[in-house]
């Protein structure tokens, strides 16, 4: 193909090609260099010229000793192929690595590839380049949301009796039902797949509206007592709307309220009432419970994944469930001694997430894994110590806990050989 006609090639390819001696041909370059120079119109004017120069310099390295031949086989109108198997491509320097690109720059000047102000252009550019602050921004809608309703809950405490009750629950009842209006009316339609928000701020609204009702039904329920001695069914109501707007509007923080709901319900339901007045967390209704919930978390995502329905809710419901699972066979074993039990699904859970997090490349699992794991085992070793000898025990305590923290600081700098590369 003649350069001149080429599409993605700029002005410049062609003024430098023909300044060394590669005047309009046709040759056939192997697919990875030709899809390289397809890439730089894709790219930002600054990276696109980089691209550009670098890759002409790519050429004119291979051109140099194949001048002639090119140059006899185009004048003839024929056509030549190159066989450059063996040529890779030039890589752009890291973005965060200046000096690799003022020594590329420069390197370019010594070959005349680019002129100086080309060079100034470019570096400067690179030096004002903008940088993205979509995760500091998501953290202080987030952050401002919880503030507002903590302001809220304070404005309720400090004035309830100069305001009011019922003007408290309708000031924030109505910013509630503001919050759910919007949403409503700026839904996107529904998908069992990811959606995106129709909005920069729909999510936080949402969010906000879910939390002001949470302020609401628990204000009423405080002052007026509006379902009596039925804690499961104050719990049941906004469990029930938390995953129905999840689900329908796909919002995960939402969906985090859900499931927070769903837990104290399940505890406020099966456990006895005497057990949450006098604060006793140690029952093994409270444990079995955090058990069941553990792995009822973990279960859904695989259910949600094989039927294709919100597959991206899964890492928020295994969030849950690892830790849930963990922290209550912990419990069982530790403030309610029954090794035997809780053991082997603590051992269960660990494993489980091991295969988790190395066939699906998660290192935060993986984390929580051997955290999880090396508080059960040592918890182990250590009661198995003191039933076997007390003569050695503080020599042994000291060399576990420098071999095993070693050990782990070891296995988690080295996770990638863990990790499967090909995981999805």
């Amino acid at each position: 193909m003649a350069l001149e006609k080429s599409p993605f090639w700029p002005q410049k390819v062609t003024e430098v090609a023909k300044r060394n001696g590669l005047r309009t041909f046709r040759c056939v370059f192997p697919r990875r260099v030709w899809s390289f120079a397809n890439n730089i119109g894709q790219t930002g004017e600054a990276q696109g010229r980089l691209l550009t120069e670098r890759f002409i310099l790519s050429l004119l390295m291979v051109s140099r000793s194949l001048n002639s031949l090119i140059q006899r086989h185009c004048l003839n109108g024929g056509h030549l192929k190159l066989a450059l198997k063996n040529i890779k491509p030039p890589t752009l320097p890291p973005e965060n690595n200046p000096n690799m690109l003022a020594d590329t720059l420069r390197r370019l000047l010594a070959q005349d590839i680019i002129r100086p102000e080309e060079a100034d252009r470019i570096a400067l550019t690179e030096a004002k380049r903008l940088f993205s602050l979509h995760w500091e921004l998501k953290t202080l809608l987030y952050l401002g949301v919880l503030m507002l309703n903590v302001g809220f809950g304070f404005l309720v405490y400090e004035n309830i009796d100069s305001i009011g009750h019922s003007l408290l629950i309708a000031a924030i009842g109505a910013i509630s039902v503001v919050c759910f209006g919007y949403a409503y009316r700026h839904r996107a339609p529904f998908s069992a797949g990811e959606t995106r928000s129709p909005t920069p701020y729909y999510d936080y609204i949402l969010l906000l509206g879910c939390l002001a009702f949470l302020i609401v039904e628990g204000y009423a329920q405080y002052q007026y007592g509006i379902f009596g001695t039925r804690y499961g069914l104050a719990t049941l109501i906004p469990m029930l709307l938390f995953f129905g707007l999840a689900y329908w509007l796909d919002n995960r923080g939402v969906l985090t309220l859900g499931i927070t709901a769903l837990a104290s319900w399940l505890g406020v339901t099966l456990a006895p009432q005497e057990l949450l007045r006098q604060n006793d967390f140690n029952s093994e209704t409270l444990v079995l419970t955090g058990v069941f919930l553990g792995a009822l978390l973990t279960f859904i995502p695989f259910w949600s994944e094989k039927k294709r329905f919100k597959a991206h809710f899964s890492l928020t419901y295994l969030n849950f469930g690892i830790h849930l699972g963990m922290i209550s066979a912990l419990a069982g074993m530790i403030a309610l001694g029954k090794h035997w039990l809780y053991a082997p699904i603590w051992l269960v859970g660990i494993l489980f997430y091991l295969w988790y997090a190395r066939t699906r490349h998660s290192f935060y699992f993986l984390t929580m894994s051997v955290v999880y794991g090396y508080i059960g085992f040592t918890y182990l070793t250590f009661t198995l110590m003191d039933k076997i000898s007390t003569h050695w025990a503080v020599n042994f305590y000291l060399f576990y806990f420098m071999a095993s923290c070693a050990g782990v600081i070891l296995f988690l700098t080295n996770y990638k050989r863990f990790l499967k590369k090909d995981a999805a």
